[in-house]
């Protein structure tokens, strides 16, 4: 809410941090579409390609890219090439099966861009690093949040240290501290900021968000609970023009509206409308003071503290509230900020699995996976269906241990290492052993594979159509059982030892055969799904999901969708872990 006050209301503005309008500038001239690019490095020719997204990062038009080693690190910024390209030959000349680095990179225009590097390093037979292959994430605004937060920490240390009169303040910015965690539901703890600045600064507090040609009313509060719906009903009413100029000045310049004194007079010359007059004389308004909400250098909004009742606004609670306003800034941006970490990981999660199930004869799959709600991190629970010869089709389904870039790097590799391992046999537990020697020929720090691995021949004309049985080899290397739903609603365990892969030289496996009716359906699943706790905090387990496939494994090609929504169900939120689910009917 912004009074347009009578030119002879307004007070001297003390200080405030309006920010660098060149640097503003500088940042809005970067953004660009890409947030995340790969790329691959073949050491031995010293070419580097990349995709896109790494060079739209990079600002660089196509073609204007010499595709080698030493043109990428004429890109980086001088003072951090050499520490990048030390810390990289380090990784390369070692053991190390994995590369990370943080620089920054300089554009054509001579502005900096801080990106992160991942990649995996490659090696031959004999431990030589022959390549790397990776993906390049643009991290200048977690930088920048980062900065930003390390800074409004700075000024709560500094404002302890201040005299026993400023107790308070320190006292309320102690408790706005918990605004630069994630807010996951961001109205809440803007709410948050009015119920705490009604109890140290103001009687009536508003906090709107502003973008879009769009006012959004976020919070409303007063010290007198009666009056908030008064507050509600004059936003209401007579809203926030979002172009009006006082409003544009605030957000272009980051500089707050301070109006110490605000009696009858300056409303009257403030407010034209008789009933808007009205209803702002209830409150009985003396001073008020609106600070912007800056989040990545830009007003977002606006927060408005309202005295009343011939209470004053001093000028150092100015300071206090740009300050809070700030605080609050940084809440959007982190709010804002994790949604797009949450789509990355969802995007880069999809290429983890197949785009979509193929169509074999003879059966109906279905799969889903659901991302787990634990941290951001990419999840190591995959699937696969591949075609080997004609008619022999082999289904996969595993869970690779811990998150994050390793445990993607390592699903992508048994993934497809898989479609090269297994052509030329029928033996699934073979397949497994051949696995396992690929991932232990380097050191994996301590992630391994648990997976189910089957195969079977796609029924061919007539037998297509005639309705007969699937005969299926499966193994299983640590997994939880697969589960069979037969025609007449039992549902049985399949038990297949096996040791998980990527730990030890030598693993015990075993394929089993398993016969597929006419009506049967077998279900894979990750231990996202027997994990999964309800209300009680007890695992939902085996049995529960036994429970669910007997009732919903009626078949289908939205069956995995089905279960997944009743396991939900069930647990009553979403799971911690990451769930993939895949069905096999006959």
């Amino acid at each position: 809410m912004v009074i347009n006050p009578a030119p002879d209301a307004l007070g001297a503005e003390p200080p405030g941090d309006p920010g660098d309008p060149a640097s503003r500038a500088g940042a809005a001239g970067q953004e660009h579409q890409s947030t995340v690019g790969t790329w691959r490095w073949d050491i031995s020719t010293d070419h580097v390609e990349w995709d896109d997204g790494t060079a739209a990062i990079f600002g660089v038009a196509p073609g204007d890219f010499d595709g080698s080693y030493t043109g990428y690190r004429r890109l980086i910024h001088p003072d951090d090439a050499a520490p990048m390209e030390a810390k990289l030959w380090a990784a390369l000349e070692s053991a190390s099966v994995s590369f990370t680095d943080d620089h920054r990179i300089v554009l054509p225009d001579g502005s900096t861009r801080w990106c992160q590097v991942i990649g995996r390093i490659q090696r031959d037979p004999g431990g030589k690093a022959v390549g790397l292959v990776g993906m390049t994430l643009d991290v200048t605004r977690q930088r920048r949040v980062t900065s930003e937060t390390a800074a409004v920490r700075a000024a709560e240390r500094r404002a302890t240290a201040q005299a026993q009169a400023a107790r308070r303040r320190v006292s309320m910015l102690a408790r706005a501290a918990g605004l630069l965690d994630i807010p996951l539901d961001l109205d809440a703890t803007l709410q948050e900021v009015a119920d705490l600045a009604i109890g140290v600064l103001a009687e009536w507090c508003t906090v709107d968000l502003i973008g879009g040609g769009r006012v959004h009313h976020a919070a409303v509060a007063h010290r007198e609970p009666a009056m908030v719906a008064m507050a509600r009903s004059v936003m209401e009413r007579f809203p926030q023009d979002p172009d009006e100029p006082t409003l544009q000045h605030l957000l272009h310049t980051l500089e707050p509206l301070y109006v110490p004194v605000f009696d009858d007079e300056a409303l009257e010359a403030s407010v034209s409308d008789p009933e808007h007059l009205r209803m702002l004389r209830q409150f009985e308004i003396s001073s008020y003071l609106v600070v912007p909400l800056v989040a990545d250098g830009e007003g977002v909004g606006i927060m408005t503290l309202v005295a009343c009742q011939g209470r004053r606004l001093e000028a150092d609670d100015v300071d206090l509230a740009v300050e809070l306003g700030r605080r609050a800034g940084s809440a959007v941006e982190k709010a804002r900020l994790y949604s797009e970490l949450r789509e990355t990981t969802r995007v880069l999660q999809t290429t983890l699995l197949p785009p979509s199930l193929p169509e074999v004869p003879g059966v109906t799959l279905s799969a889903h996976y659901q991302s787990g709600t634990a941290g951001l991190d990419i999840g190591g629970d995959f699937y696969d269906v591949f075609r080997t010869g004609r008619d022999r089709w082999w289904i996969v389904l595993g869970d690779v241990c811990g998150k994050g870039p390793a445990a993607a790097a390592l699903t992508a590799e048994a993934r497809y290492s898989l479609h090269v391992l297994a052509p030329d046999t029928d033996d699934p537990a073979q397949v497994l052993e051949r696995l396992n020697d690929v991932l232990n020929a380097v050191d994996r720090e301590g992630k391994f594979i648990s997976m189910v691995l089957l195969t079977f021949l796609a029924p061919t004309g007539q037998e297509s159509s005639a309705g007969t049985g699937l005969r299926l080899q499966l193994a299983s290397a640590g997994h939880p059982p697969p589960l069979i739903r037969r025609s007449g609603g039992g549902v049985e365990s399949l038990t297949s030892h096996g040791t998980v892969v990527g730990v030890v030289p030598q693993v015990d496996l075993e394929s089993i055969s398993v016969d597929l009716a006419r009506g049967d359906t077998l279900l894979l699943y990750t231990d996202g799904a027997t994990e999964a706790r309800d209300a009680d905090g007890h695992e939902l387990g085996e049995a529960t999901l036994r429970e669910i496939l007997r009732q919903h494994g009626g078949g289908g090609p939205d069956l995995a969708d089905r279960l997944a929504a009743a396991v939900l169900t069930r647990a009553g939120t979403e799971p911690q872990d990451d769930m993939a689910l895949l069905t096999l009917g006959r």
